[in-house]
């Protein structure tokens, strides 16, 4: 439900989850490890590994 929220001014929008229901079967989510620890920075590199 979370996704429906808009972060800049909480207004809800039910249409995103409802495509994700309808298109990706009620899976959405981002699986990761930490591979190294420390800090985040806007501006910082990210890499997709499989």
């Amino acid at each position: 439900m979370i996704i429906t929220v808009d972060p800049s001014d909480s207004h809800r929008d039910p249409s995103l989850l409802k495509t994700v229901v309808k298109e990706r079967h009620n899976h959405f989510g981002v699986y990761a490890s930490v591979i190294q620890t420390g800090e985040i920075r806007v501006g910082d590199q990210v890499f997709l590994k499989d």
